[in-house]
C-alpha cells in the first residue's frame, strides 16, 4: 500500500451469489493487498434461478437435494471463490431469488450494513444493464443506492449518519441482448486484473452448482479479455463511476503514455496470452 493514503473501506452489493467476485473480484484483490478493507454483500441465495446442477435433477427427476441443501451449496462455493481472492467478509441476506423486488426493508438492511461497514466507496451493477430494464441486477443497484441516500441521512437508531465518498458501476453485461445494446457497451475506467486472472479462474470453478468450472477460462477470455483489448490490457476488469472525477489537472493514464512509448511488438506479445483449461479430469466427467 502507498504511505500517502490511509487504508480504504470498499462495499460491493451483488444480486446473486456468483456476482460476488464475477465481475470485480480481482479489483477488490488488488484493494485488499494494498491494505484496503472489503466488504461483500450478496442479496438472494441464488438457489432458485442459479443453482444448475439442482434445476436440471429435479427438472428430470433426479432430485435428491432439498432448496435449503442447495441454499447451503451456494454459499459455501462463494466462501470458497472468495478466499481465494482475500475476500473474507461475506455476508448473505439470503433473500428469495424467484423476483428480486424493490423493497423498503432491503433498503433499510443495507443501510444499517453501510454505516456499520463506513465503506469510502461502494459498487454495485450497473443500472443501464439490458437498457435499465428491471432486473435481479438493476433492482440491486436501485437498492443499493437508495441504501447509500438512507445511511447519510437521519435513519432513526440506526447509528452514526455515514455518507459513501464513491459510487460505482460493474460495467460488464450479463446478457446479450437487443437492451445491451441499446446503451454504450464501453466503460470509462478499466482495472487491469493480469495479475490476478488465475486466481479468478480459480474462484469461479468453485461455483460447481452453475456448471463454472467447466468453462472457467473461456468465460475470462469472452468477458475479461475483451473488456481490455483495445487498451491493450491482457485482462481487465471494467466499471463507470456514479460522481464526476474532480481535480485540478486533467487526469492522464500513465498506461497509455506507456503504451503509446512502448514497442508495439512488445505490446502485441503482452496480449497473446491465452487461459489454458485444465483437461486433467475431463475422464472423470
Amino acid at each position: 500500500m502507498s504511505s500517502d493514503r490511509r487504508p480504504l473501506s470498499i462495499l460491493h452489493t451483488a444480486a446473486h451469489p456468483a456476482d460476488a467476485f464475477d465481475m470485480a473480484g480481482g479489483t477488490l484483490a488488488h484493494h485488499i493487498r494494498d491494505g484496503d478493507r472489503v466488504t461483500v454483500v450478496v442479496f438472494t441465495h441464488g438457489a432458485h434461478s442459479h443453482a444448475h446442477r439442482v434445476i436440471e435433477d429435479h427438472k428430470h427427476g433426479t432430485g435428491g437435494q432439498t432448496l435449503k441443501d442447495a441454499v447451503e451449496l451456494k454459499q459455501q462455493e462463494v466462501i470458497d471463490a472468495c478466499a481465494v481472492l482475500g475476500i473474507t467478509d461475506v455476508r448473505f441476506l439470503r433473500y428469495e431469488d424467484h423476483v428480486l423486488s424493490f423493497n423498503s426493508d432491503l433498503v433499510v438492511t443495507l443501510a444499517r450494513i453501510i454505516r456499520e461497514v463506513r465503506p469510502d466507496a461502494v459498487v454495485t451493477h450497473s443500472p443501464f444493464e439490458n437498457a435499465g430494464l428491471t432486473g435481479a441486477h438493476r433492482v440491486c443497484c436501485d437498492i443499493t443506492y437508495q441504501a447509500c441516500c438512507a445511511s447519510a441521512g437521519m435513519l432513526e437508531g440506526e447509528g452514526k449518519p455515514h455518507r459513501v465518498g464513491e459510487l460505482f458501476y460493474v460495467w460488464q453485461h450479463g446478457e446479450t441482448t437487443l437492451g445491451d445494446y441499446a446503451v454504450p457497451r464501453f466503460p470509462a475506467i478499466l482495472i487491469d486484473v493480469t495479475d490476478v486472472i488465475d486466481l479468478k479462474v480459480q474462484a469461479i470453478k468453485c461455483i460447481k452448482s452453475q456448471y463454472y468450472d467447466g468453462f472457467a477460462e473461456k468465460l475470462y477470455e469472452t468477458t475479461t479479455a475483451s473488456h481490455g483489448l483495445h487498451m491493450c490490457v491482457p485482462y481487465a476488469e471494467a466499471f463507470m463511476r456514479h460522481y464526476p472525477e474532480v481535480g485540478r489537472r486533467l487526469p492522464i493514464c500513465e498506461h497509455n503514455l506507456k503504451i503509446a512509448q512502448r514497442p508495439m511488438e512488445e505490446t502485441y506479445a503482452s496480449l497473446s496470452r491465452v487461459l489454458s483449461p485444465d483437461r486433467s479430469k475431463d475422464t472423470a466427467r
